[in-house]
């Protein structure tokens, strides 16, 4: 659990009921529980969804979540043998797929893979190619594209999972947390 300056936690789960007035938080997990929040959560398609990443193991852990109770209800694991080469490690969810995106530290590389959560075993590299000067910040994905976005460069790199075909945009602005909401062709 961290908090920050004004005392407010992170790692726990917690539900509220928008729109009812009063209505408190209640925490799903008690502190220290196995199932604690991994700092990726993400929900897409009706259900919840985490991950996490231990560079010394060279493991990333997708989870699929209960939304009663916040407890991990599937993992799909992925072993990666060259973490050390690789930073920026980037989640995101799209109905039952998930999305890894990371870029390469000395060659400028970024790759995705999709897991789908009924097939574990199977890992797929959807994208990869050489990105200059391309900082990768954030990650989301909806209906089979992914966007990455570049936090500081002013970037985005918009990838169809399914043909592996990816455009980069120059932009206006930097991002904070973008969200795709629709891609017109």
């Amino acid at each position: 659990i961290h908090s920050d300056l004004f005392g407010t936690q992170y790692g726990d789960l917690r539900v509220v009921t928008l729109g009812v007035a009063g209505a408190a938080s209640t925490r799903l997990l008690p502190r220290g529980d196995a199932d604690q929040c991994r700092y990726h959560l993400n929900a897409a398609g009706g259900r919840l969804y985490d991950a996490e990443y231990d560079a010394g193991a060279g493991l990333i852990q997708l989870h699929r979540r209960s939304l009663e109770s916040g407890r991990i209800v599937k993992t799909a694991p992925i072993t990666v043998s060259d973490a050390a080469d690789w930073g920026a490690f980037k989640f995101a969810f799209d109905d039952g797929v998930g999305y890894l995106a990371r870029r390469h530290r000395t060659d400028q590389r970024v790759q995705v893979w999709r897991l789908r959560f009924d097939a574990p075993q199977q890992v797929d590299l959807v994208y990869e190619a050489t990105v200059p000067d391309f900082n990768l910040a954030y990650l989301d994905s909806d209906d089979g594209y992914v966007l990455l976005a570049d936090g500081i460069g002013r970037k985005a790199l918009v990838v169809d999972a399914h043909s592996g075909v990816a455009e980069l945009h120059p932009l206006p602005f930097k991002f904070a947390d973008p969200q795709i909401l629709h891609l017109r062709p």
